[in-house]
């Protein structure tokens, strides 16, 4: 491992697999689902939203968000 890491908002630092093309520039692409209703209720016994981290090698570039749609983002 050589030392990357991902931090989640509650669970705190989590390590990550070491990445198939080595080091780099890396593409990221995070998808959430119900992210703003499970914020707002008691997700303890039912889970209501999903997540996906998409990872892949790409070439350098501007950082850009293509569409963000939640309120807990925008805090």
């Amino acid at each position: 491992m050589t030392g990357t890491r991902t931090v989640s908002f509650d669970l705190g630092v989590h390590e990550l697999p070491e990445l198939p093309a080595g080091p780099g520039w890396y593409r990221l692409r995070y998808h959430a689902q119900n992210m703003d209703q499970a914020a707002e209720v008691d997700t303890s016994r039912d889970i209501i939203d999903r997540y996906l981290l998409q990872i892949w090698p790409r070439g350098e570039s501007t950082p850009r968000v293509v569409q963000s749609a939640s309120g807990q983002l925008a805090c």
